[in-house]
């Protein structure tokens, strides 16, 4: 298997499999990138959390976004932040009428009914 098929496997095995957030899987993606694949030391890693907290974005994406850059460059970062990316975008992309559906119906507790845009919107 190629480098940048396992970089997109296992992000996208992160990003299936675990919830909580971002700090929720900072060890796992430790106990991968560092422990199982040695794609990182672990001083890497408390860089990484430590950048990653401090940047714009989700840390898990950031963590992704670095491992892939630091092993395949420009591809591998983005190929590692779709990896992370699809799980949730798959499936979360089958219902968006749903939740339209589901406020717009008379019984939804619908808690934006009173928290409009002044903009008409």
């Amino acid at each position: 298997m190629s480098l940048l098929t396992d970089l997109f496997l296992t992000f996208a095995g992160i990003g299936l499999f675990t919830f909580g957030g971002g700090y929720a899987m900072i060890a796992l993606i430790e106990n991968i990138c560092v422990e199982k694949k040695q794609w990182i030391t672990h001083d890497e890693m408390m860089n990484i959390t430590v950048i990653a907290e401090s940047t714009p974005g989700p840390i898990a994406i950031n963590c992704a976004t670095y491992v892939g850059y630091k092993k395949k460059g420009f591809i591998g970062a983005l190929i590692a932040t779709v990896g992370w990316c699809s799980p949730p975008s798959a499936s979360s992309s089958p219902y968006p009428g749903s939740w339209t559906t589901f406020w717009r119906s008379p019984g939804s507790p619908m808690p934006s009914r009173g928290s409009r845009s002044p903009w008409g919107s």
